[in-house]
Formats: structure tokens, C-alpha cells, sequence
């Protein structure tokens, strides 16, 4: 098959970018259109994964204009709105057929800025719905009429928890979705080429690591549990942050800041348990954590706030929710014993070996060639 992915490449690897790399391991062309971005701006993830990467034209004075807005603190121009409209006007563009008519299916992932509209179906539109968008604080309600005209405009809903299509079906008069969950690079994270650890590490220290996003959805509360009711251990704080620090950060968390992809595994193997902290209730119940799979892939013990994802998959020893601060303490404290222990360790890469991104892919691919028979 032909496909087209629409979404922003320019980031840290994602759900998308893994949707396009399995897609070209079955045999697929796989041609990206993606906002443009700074020139000077260094891509996370190599170009050279996808078939081909089309950057959506844009104006350098616009895009500068709208990146000093932002260090303003300003959310809306004149400028931002000009370039959110020319982005639309050429998606729909692509899955109407008007540009690049050959394509077998269309793949949209994420949100659309604004309302979409669809005027022709010669082409299968896929909607991948990655993420519980009411369950933002702070969200415009706009958000979700956006979403709503994407998903009327969609021939194919991805979601990636079953709550989230309970709640498309309902929204639009039982609309079917097919429920997607995240993955992970199986053999990517179990071959790290060493073990990272942290500065001051010293030899018997327990590490209580997270890596990913640090946004206001993480759960700052449980990280000050951890490290104040485990002050022998370091809680080790990976990835970029897009939130304030509180203040009066224990002495004994480190924030390393965003590593690469291709080093997380080094990283992962340097812990002996894996959390996954977040909090607000109706987010978590759209969040299908990657971070989950790849830890299990690494060996390592997860303890994590309660999602879908996570309640399926609770074992002893394996994965285990906790509901509150203080039970995130007290489930790390005793599963830093469990984190050498071989059957534990092979009942975890076991886990993670079933939810491979390619098992994941043929899910996907199995609804576009329903649709186009």
C-alpha cells in the first residue's frame, strides 16, 4: 500500500513515527507531511525512517513571528491563526483527493486546530485518537468541536484506550472504533549497550527512575513521597520538562533533562523500579502509556498510577497500581528487592514481547484493508 501519515515529525519519537517504521518493514511506501520547522532546529527522530518527508510550507518571518509570541506568552495572533489555516487548508487538500490522489489510506494522528471538512472519499481517512483531550486542564472547549469534525470526517477511528472509544461510539451515534493501545520496540530495549547512572551515584543506591514528558499532568506529589519516605535511594527524573519545578525539590531527585531515543535503554537499565506518576482521573483513563511496554522490555519492575493499561496488566512484582502518594512510596520500597529476580524479569519481557509495535501495526493495518475491499 500506498500511505500518507499526517503529523508533527519534528518531535520526540512517538506513536506516529513507530506507525510509519512497521508500515515500511510490511512492505509499505510511507510519505510523512509534517508542519515545517525551524532550519536550525535538529529532528529527534532521522528523516531517513520514513519513505519520503513533505514539510508544509511556511513563511520564516511567520514562523518567527508566531515563536516570539509564544516567548510572550501570547496564544493567539493574527500570525499563528494564518499559519493553522494554511496547515488545514492543505490536509484537506490531501484527503480529498485535490494533492497526491494516489494514496491507498490517509493516517491523521493527534488534533486538528481547527474545524475540518471532508468533501470526497476517494481516499480512507483514518483518525488515530491518542489522547483523552477534555481531560487537559485548561482545555478550550473549541478542542473538542475540532475533534468532533475530524472524527465526522474520518472513515477509520484508532483509539487507544477503551474508555475513549466508549466515548467516541456515544458522542457520535455509535460511531465504531477499533481500540489501538501503544506499544513498544521490543529488541530495542532489550539490548542496552551499557548501564547510564547518575553522577553521585554511589554502588547499593536503589534508583527510582521516569522517563518522559514532564507536563502538568505529572504527579509531583508521589515523587516527593518517594524520595522523602526512600531518602537512601535517588528518584531520577528523565526527559524534558514543559512545567514548573516545585520548589523544595528533595535533595535526592535529579532531573537529567531529555535523552535521546536511542539511549533509553542505557538509562532504563540503570533502574530498579520504573513509575510512571500522573495524575487527573478522566486523563488517565485515554492514556495508554509507551513508557509502560518499554520499561517491561528493559526488566524492570513498574509502578504507576491507575489506567487502563496499567489495571490489565497488574501483577506482583510486574506491574503494580498505586492510588495515592503515599502507596507509590510504599509499592517502590519493596519492589526494589524484586527488580534482580529472573522469573519477575522474564514474566516482564514476556508481557512486553506480546505488545510490540508490530503485533500493534497489523492491528492497524488489518481495519485500512477491511475498509478499502
Amino acid at each position: 500500500m500506498k500511505l500518507a501519515f499526517l503529523f508533527q515529525w519534528y518531535m520526540h519519537m512517538s506513536r506516529p513515527h513507530h506507525w510509519v517504521i512497521e508500515s515500511i518493514k510490511n512492505g509499505h511506501q510511507a510519505d510523512v507531511y509534517t508542519p515545517s520547522t525551524f532550519p536550525w532546529k535538529r529532528p529527534w527522530v532521522p528523516r531517513q525512517y520514513a519513505s519520503s518527508i513533505f514539510d508544509i510550507k511556511s513563511n520564516i518571518i511567520e514562523d518567527s513571528l508566531v515563536f516570539l509570541w509564544d516567548l510572550m506568552g501570547c496564544t493567539d495572533s493574527l500570525w499563528r491563526r494564518r499559519r493553522i489555516e494554511r496547515r488545514c487548508r492543505f490536509w484537506e487538500s490531501l484527503w480529498n483527493g485535490e494533492i497526491g490522489n494516489s494514496y491507498d489510506a490517509i493516517v491523521f494522528c493527534g488534533l486538528v486546530p481547527r474545524i475540518v471538512e471532508r468533501t470526497s472519499n476517494k481516499i480512507p481517512l483514518v483518525y488515530d485518537c491518542m489522547d483523552q483531550w477534555d481531560g487537559f486542564s485548561g482545555i478550550s472547549p473549541k478542542v473538542i468541536e475540532y475533534e468532533k469534525s475530524i472524527i465526522k470526517a474520518s472513515d477509520i477511528v484508532w483509539t487507544v484506550t477503551p474508555n475513549m472509544a466508549e466515548r467516541i461510539s456515544k458522542e457520535h451515534e455509535n460511531r465504531i472504533c477499533h481500540i489501538i493501545p501503544n506499544g513498544c520496540d521490543y529488541n530495542h530495549f532489550t539490548t542496552a549497550k551499557g548501564k547510564k547512572l547518575p553522577p553521585n551515584w554511589k554502588s547499593g543506591t536503589p534508583i527510582i527512575g521516569y522517563a518522559g514528558v514532564i507536563n502538568t499532568w505529572f504527579n509531583w506529589d508521589a515523587v516527593f513521597a518517594i524520595a522523602q519516605n526512600l531518602p537512601n535511594s535517588i528518584v531520577w527524573i528523565i526527559g524534558p520538562l514543559q512545567t514548573d519545578v516545585p520548589k523544595n525539590l528533595p535533595s535526592n531527585v535529579l532531573l537529567q533533562g531529555y535523552v535521546p531515543y536511542e539511549h533509553l535503554p542505557e538509562y532504563y537499565a540503570g533502574f530498579d523500579v520504573a513509575i510512571i506518576p500522573f495524575k487527573g482521573e478522566r486523563l488517565a483513563q485515554g492514556i495508554s502509556p509507551l513508557k509502560l511496554y518499554e520499561y517491561l522490555a528493559s526488566g524492570k519492575p513498574v509502578v504507576s498510577s491507575k489506567m487502563p493499561d496499567t489495571i490489565q496488566l497488574s501483577n506482583p512484582g510486574v506491574v503494580e497500581v498505586a492510588d495515592s502518594p503515599k502507596e507509590f512510596a510504599r509499592i517502590c520500597s519493596y519492589m526494589i528487592d524484586k527488580t534482580n529476580n529472573v522469573t519477575l524479569i522474564e514474566k516482564r519481557q514476556n508481557i512486553a514481547q506480546m505488545h510490540s509495535w508490530k503485533s500493534r501495526w497489523e492491528m492497524c493495518e488489518k481495519t485500512i484493508n477491511e475498509m478499502r475491499k
